[in-house]
């Protein structure tokens, strides 16, 4: 899951549980302050989902991407959704409000 928001303003890592699904990120404290690792050097965990921000995650791939609190403007918008979007190598899931899906259409 990757997020166009900061952690520490992430509801999406503040709440963490999803169903089943559980988000992790080693590099984060659990108020969403880094710990100081690299994106790259986060380790998967097993049955758990990777939460990460769309910035920190520039570079990066994985088979599916869920993209979550995107903004709806902004002066960095166009960079921050080609990162987002691209991070997909397989499925590619958007939650965008809908001014942005209207945008995006």
């Amino acid at each position: 899951m990757l997020s166009g928001v900061t952690a520490t303003a992430s509801e999406a890592w503040r709440h963490r549980r999803f169903g089943n699904a559980v988000l992790c990120n080693s590099a984060l404290h659990d108020d969403g302050s880094s710990r100081g690792l690299a994106p790259e050097d986060v380790p998967d965990e097993p049955d758990e989902v990777l939460f990460e921000t769309i910035r920190r995650f520039k570079g990066m791939e994985r088979e599916v991407v869920v993209l979550v609190e995107l903004p709806v403007e902004g002066d960095r918008l166009d960079e921050l959704l080609y990162v987002g979007l691209t991070r997909a190598t397989t499925e590619l899931v958007l939650i965008a409000p809908p001014a942005l899906a209207r945008r995006l259409a």
